[in-house]
């Protein structure tokens, strides 16, 4: 199997025999990471998550083939970010798995008819949902149910910053106040120049921008259903707010005025993700992909306009630096076998990588900040049951660690525009097994 392929493959319980029934080259793949395929009741038909793309964009759907004849059939029109753990009711006649509908709202758990291929929702809420065993009835099943509290932190520096944006002690919570709670994930977290915190939210039930005072006072909705997804940004001339948002059914990235009004859809890709300013306000630069596997770096005109691409390598969630002249990102080479994650720096124009940086191997969640001086890369490490922030000169010399929280993860932090201030999103979560009955109620 080549890195653009991918089979489905049936074999002996030994592992002999091994036979492709179905095969899929990218852009189109099968999904095996935690959501393998499943055997119907009567062994007839096999189902598998398929990731695939139309000209509206790459999206999740469920194909079944057939063991002897290998006839495949798409079997829901749903199009989803994510499908996983593809169960069958006893059956036969449904399936269940858990979806994510975009890349920030938890994973649910739906009914899938079989053949009708009629999707319904079965859980409603702000939890997430992770595996599923049915019971030999199929009256119910259980599943891990994930709740989530976040919460937004300020810490102020008061001029105390020395070299590569490092305070002259650790923050703690000690040294930094929470200034906002809400049940769910907070999906990101920044700020205007003026010094209030920008975030997305989905507490008026769809993901929105919301905004507050540094201290958690004048909260105010700034867009209504919005659907922003995958990174906020607010321009250092304090005119608009970029956003990536699901309105016109696939990634794009758009602009509002600084207090949310006046839309403007500024790009028309089938994946653009993740904006941000440059420091002259005159452009946003971004990720555009049709596939994870396949992002590259992109600018656009804060007018809108063609957008003009600057790389022809991955590129994952860009960063302009403070000074204008470089962009930070991660990526991973996935034409290298064995190959790790890391972070690299480029030029503000493309071009070739002038710093690369390996991830320390106890990374998870890849997210990279410049510091407010520009000398170093922030990055978030995952040691002991809790995620902080270090610090990675530019210099190549020995990560520095600048958070010291015991416990909890950071979900999202940058550094006010100042650079005298630092907000964090910070979430606890508390896992349950719990039974749901299938049964009409």
């Amino acid at each position: 199997m080549s890195n653009q392929a991918t089979q489905l493959v049936i074999a002996n319980a030994d592992g002999t025999g091994a036979t492709e029934v179905a095969g899929r080259q990218r852009p189109d793949y099968f999904c095996a990471i935690h959501n393998g395929p499943a055997w119907s009741p009567d062994g007839k038909n096999i189902v598998a998550t398929l990731s695939t793309q139309d000209q509206v964009g790459q999206y999740d759907t469920v194909l079944s083939v057939n063991r002897e004849g290998g006839t495949e059939k798409v079997v829901t029109s749903q199009r989803w970010w994510g499908i996983e753990n593809l169960s069958w009711l006893r059956d036969g006649g449904g399936l269940l798995a858990t979806v994510q509908e975009n890349t920030s709202s938890p994973a649910q758990v739906w009914h899938i008819s079989y053949p009708g291929g009629e999707a319904r929702r079965i859980t409603n809420d702000l939890n997430q949902y992770d595996g599923i065993s049915v019971t030999s009835d199929t009256r119910a099943f259980v599943t891990v149910q994930t709740s989530t509290l976040s919460s937004v932190w300020v810490t102020s520096f008061d001029g105390t910053a020395t070299a590569n944006g490092q305070p002259d002690a650790l923050i703690d919570e000690s040294r930094s106040v929470r200034v906002a709670s809400e049940v769910g994930e907070i999906s990101g977290v920044t700020w205007s120049p003026d010094g209030d915190v920008v975030y997305v939210s989905r507490a008026s039930g769809t993901s929105n921008l919301w905004m507050m005072g540094r201290d958690g006072s004048q909260l105010k909705q700034l867009t209504t259903d919005a659907q922003v997804e995958e990174g906020v940004a607010v321009s250092p001339d304090r005119r608009y707010i970029a956003f990536a948002s699901l309105s016109a059914g696939v990634y794009n990235i758009w602009r509002s005025d600084a207090d949310g009004r006046n839309l403007k859809q500024l790009t028309d890709g089938k994946g653009d993700t993740f904006p941000h300013f440059s420091p002259d306000s005159r452009w946003i630069v971004f990720q555009r992909s049709s596939s994870e596997a396949t992002a590259t770096l992109w600018k656009v005109s804060v007018d809108g306009g063609e957008a003009v691409q600057l790389t022809e390598t991955r590129v994952q969630k860009p960063r302009v630096s403070p000074d204008g002249k470089l962009i930070a990102y991660y990526y991973l080479d996935s034409e290298s076998p064995g190959s790790r994650w890391r972070m690299a720096v480029i030029p503000i124009d493309g071009g070739r990588r002038v710093k690369i940086f390996d991830f320390p191997p106890m990374v998870s969640s890849r997210l990279v900040r410049w510091t407010p001086d520009g000398k170093a890369l922030a990055y978030l490490d995952n040691r002991e049951g809790a995620s902080n922030i270090w610090l990675q000169s530019l210099d190549g010399s020995e990560p520095k660690q600048l958070t010291d929280f015991k416990a909890e993860h950071i979900l999202s932090f940058d550094w006010s525009h100042d650079g005298r201030s630092l907000a964090l999103v910070r979430a606890a979560r508390a896992s349950d097994v719990v039974l749901i009955e299938t049964r009409d109620r």
